[in-house]
């Protein structure tokens, strides 16, 4: 929440603690917001070029908890557009240039891709161990307390690791917000505000959900070196599943300065991704 003070400082309780000390106010001890951040530092500075990428953890956290978390609600569209707004136009009053990005789909990352829950069914059901195999299962506990058997649409998320040997059975369901997402938040809505705003302000726009779709369904290959979206061995995303690597962020990077030269003329010299490492493997 781009207007809360403290927003990050356990306010929420249970949100990062060192959030704040990210965004120092010029008032010794006080907590302040996200946009009183941005105003005081555009007085100071008085840039002539922003990025401004909002937006992620308004649709990530959502799905990450299932859809079931009450402090973990998909941010509506009018608040959400209101605030981006009010953002946008403290960065841009001294006319200043930018460049803003849309909202990845969730789907397209590590954290929910990784694990099927058809594999799952798989390694049950192969397990000579368990009585009817064969016909064996796991079960999830969805967004309204109601438990039910997995099905191939569901995701399971990376964190479903620390519970899913536990047995997820009908008694012991897997519970909703750490292996399964019943409720993904799609971005669709909140992009097409920030495409508008890209549009009417005459920024670049950097569309991230166009692009990491298309990291997930081929890859991307530079310099004969090639990446994915695949944990751990695609360079792509960090051992989190959601954030990228170094040679992740330097792939990014060169979209977004593709998009700005392109609005602008410009002939900003892109980096080497190969120069960045991808995961360490031992």
């Amino acid at each position: 929440d781009v207007t809360t003070n403290g927003y990050g400082y356990n306010n929420p309780l249970g949100f990062n603690p060192y959030f704040e000390r990210l965004l120092p106010s010029t008032q010794p001890g006080a907590l302040i917001s996200y946009l009183q951040y941005v105003q005081e530092r555009v007085a100071t500075l008085k840039p002539t070029f922003f990025t401004n990428w909002l937006g992620n953890n308004d649709v990530l956290s959502y799905a990450t908890a299932g859809g079931a978390d009450p402090s973990r609600t998909l941010t509506p569209v009018a608040d959400f557009t209101t605030k981006y707004k009010q953002v946008l136009d403290v960065l841009t009053a001294g006319g200043a240039k930018g460049l803003v990005a849309t909202i990845p789909n969730v789907t397209n990352v590590p954290l929910f891709t990784t694990v099927k829950a058809s594999a799952i069914k798989v390694l049950i059901r192969s397990n000579p161990a368990l009585p009817n195999a064969a016909a064996a299962s796991f079960y999830i506990r969805t967004g309204t307390g109601a438990v039910r058997e997995a099905t191939d649409a569901d995701y399971v998320l990376l964190t479903a690791q620390a519970v899913i040997g536990t047995g997820a059975t009908q008694a012991n369901p897997l519970p909703i917000g750490v292996g399964y997402s019943p409720a993904l938040a799609n971005p669709n809505e909140l992009n097409s505000v920030i495409r508008a705003e890209a549009t009417a302000r005459g920024l670049a726009l950097f569309d991230a959900n166009t692009y990491f779709q298309g990291v997930a369904s081929a890859g991307y290959t530079y310099n004969a070196v090639s990446n994915s979206a695949s944990f751990i061995t695609g360079n792509l995303f960090s051992l989190d599943g959601v954030h990228p690597t170094p040679r992740g962020y330097a792939l990014v990077a060169n979209e977004m300065i593709k998009a700005i030269n392109a609005q602008y003329g410009s002939s900003i010299q892109q980096v080497n991704p190969t120069n960045y490492r991808g995961i360490l493997l031992p």
